[in-house]
């Protein structure tokens, strides 16, 4: 497995199209080979730029989950760790005891304050929370043969919005990633059926419902991962 491929310049870049258009390059060039990607050089949450700091960080995660390869994370990715100020090592925090559920004698160093993270046994409470996020996207990886093993084609890729299809046999996963502004997207102009499954949103619970492809309305910095099936 070839794990050195960073997706930071998504998150850096004004220009989405330019930096997303490396993403297709890469996998021609890969040809065989089997890659894994990160979301960073570090842990996630410290290195997101103001700018994207937030709503965009689910879009960012959501495209980590549905590229080909292998999904990479530091520990503590799951519930939005950062650095600390004195070490790029800070403690897992599990829970609210005194070193965080890490260890019960003296580590290595202590937690820092000002980078307090809602612990694990905290998030779990909240299917709102970072961790459910990342818990119920890696259940739809898993469970998806098309985004562990299906073809990769960029279907749309502008300033703000990318949208691709990962393909294995029948199935079919469509993810779009709204970077920018409320809009209307016609989809089946790319011969795609005229609706879709929704499996995952990135705010707010997913609906069980059929996204009509031809007037999907994409809301604002939110990704959609959906489904459907192709006739032979």
């Amino acid at each position: 497995m070839i794990f050195t491929y960073y997706l930071t310049d998504l998150m850096t870049n004004p220009n989405l199209s330019e930096t997303t258009k490396t993403l297709g390059d890469y996998q021609h060039k890969m040809e065989n080979a089997w890659c894994g990607f990160f979301l960073a050089k570090g842990h996630f949450s410290s290195a997101m730029t103001k700018k994207s700091d937030g709503v965009q960080d689910r879009l960012f995660i959501m495209l980590l989950f549905s590229m080909p390869g292998t999904p990479i994370m530091y520990y503590g990715d799951e519930i939005g760790l950062k650095d600390y100020k004195v070490t790029k090592f800070p403690l897992m925090r599990w829970d609210n005891t005194r070193f965080a559920g890490f260890t019960k004698s003296l580590p290595w160093t202590k937690p820092d304050l000002d980078s307090y993270t809602p612990n694990v046994l905290h998030q779990s409470d909240s299917p709102f929370s970072t961790l459910s996020y990342y818990r119920n996207l890696g259940k739809i990886r898993t469970s998806e043969a098309a985004l562990q093993f299906g073809d990769f084609n960029i279907l749309s890729n502008t300033t703000n919005l990318l949208a691709f299809v990962r393909q294995w046999d029948r199935a079919v996963i469509l993810v779009v990633l709204n970077f920018g502004t409320n809009t209307t997207l016609d989809l089946t102009e790319t011969l795609m059926p005229p609706s879709a499954i929704l499996l995952a949103k990135s705010k707010g619970l997913t609906p069980c419902e059929l996204v009509d492809l031809h007037k999907m309305k994409a809301e604002a910095t939110t990704g959609y991962i959906l489904k459907y099936f192709i006739e032979h």
